[in-house]
């Protein structure tokens, strides 16, 4: 707890296409690196794995993969589910004894700090490549005057056999004459930050777009 936090400057691109974390030099002309913290190493008695959620197999340090943790501070499962309770807290890690509880976050281990990448589920693929729409999220939040911050969601549709990307952003009554310069300036910002075309932007009043008990985006009903 003495230690400053630690960050990390990583190649966007490979990121984004190869789920991996190379390093790059951090310098403000250069948008194609962008900028992570540690959330710290792993406590005492926990064992924190970075592994494939399809293949259970084990990620290379550096490799994004979901995060699953083992230890006496986990949770036995959920209250009479065992069946879910079997498909998230005892999950068994290829070639390794011992069960794991399946946090459905997405991460990397680098130098055995951890690194948090996004949800699983929230995880948005276009063409193979992974965006985290939170990442997509804070370039519009930024991009124009009339942005409410953190009332804007991405998030993926199926069109025909092909995913597309749609954002939805509130704005206020008195922006509502200046629709097209603020969709425009969306679009710009999206594609210019993270090489996508969104497939439709949609521009709602305030209060519209949904959020938990807490205040966070409910990005899925």
């Amino acid at each position: 707890r003495d230690e400053p936090p630690r960050t990390l400057s990583i190649d966007s691109r490979a990121y984004a296409n190869e789920a991996r974390a190379i390093t790059q030099e951090s310098t403000s002309l250069n948008p194609l690196v962008r900028e992570l913290v540690s959330c710290g190493r792993p406590a005492t008695g926990l064992d924190v794995r970075i592994v494939d959620p399809d293949t259970a197999l084990e990620r290379a340090d550096g490799c994004v993969g979901e995060i699953w943790v083992a230890g006496p501070s986990v949770t036995a499962g959920y209250w009479e589910r065992p069946s879910a309770t079997a498909a998230v807290f005892d999950a068994p890690l290829h070639n390794r004894a011992g069960a794991y509880l399946k946090t459905g976050d997405l991460g990397f281990m680098r130098d055995g700090e951890l690194y948090v990448s996004g949800r699983l589920k929230d995880l948005i693929i276009i063409r193979g490549v992974n965006h985290y729409p939170h990442d997509i999220e804070r370039t519009v939040d930024q991009c124009h005057e009339a942005m409410r911050p953190g009332c804007g969601i991405a998030f993926c549709i199926a069109v025909g056999n092909e995913d597309h990307l749609v954002f939805a952003q509130e704005i206020n009554r008195r922006d509502e004459l200046r629709v097209d310069e603020i969709a425009a300036c969306m679009r710009d910002a999206i594609y210019r930050h993270h090489g996508i075309q969104p497939y439709a932007i949609v521009l709602i009043a305030n209060g519209s777009i949904p959020k938990t008990t807490s205040g966070k985006l409910s990005r899925r009903p």
